[in-house]
This record gives structure tokens, C-alpha cells and sequence, in this order.
């Protein structure tokens, strides 16, 4: 079995970017969902066009 190589450096920004890509994708879920919540202003059409789905 191989081992794998890897540079520490190159680990900890890799791993810096899955994190801030995992915020940035909780963050957008956050916000689709208040809009949902709150509005109730988009139609159904527009909701679809974003593809969103209503809760």
C-alpha cells in the first residue's frame, strides 16, 4: 500500500477553502430560507426561476 505525500502547508489551505466553502454554502441555505420565511413576496414562478423550493 502507498502512502501518501502530502506538504502541511498545502493540507491546512485546502482545508482552510473546504471550510470556508462549507460556510459560505450554510450561509446561502440561511438566507433562502428567511426569505421563505419572512416574505412570502415572490411568486411561485420567481421562486422556481431561483430554484428554490417553498418549506
Amino acid at each position: 500500500m502507498q502512502r501518501l505525500r502530502s506538504d502541511p502547508e498545502t493540507v491546512e489551505r485546502d482545508l482552510v477553502k473546504l471550510v470556508l466553502t462549507l460556510v459560505e454554502l450554510i450561509r446561502r441555505l440561511m438566507e433562502r430560507q428567511a426569505l421563505c420565511r419572512e416574505g412570502g413576496d415572490l411568486t411561485d414562478q420567481q421562486i422556481e426561476d431561483l430554484g428554490w423550493r417553498r418549506p
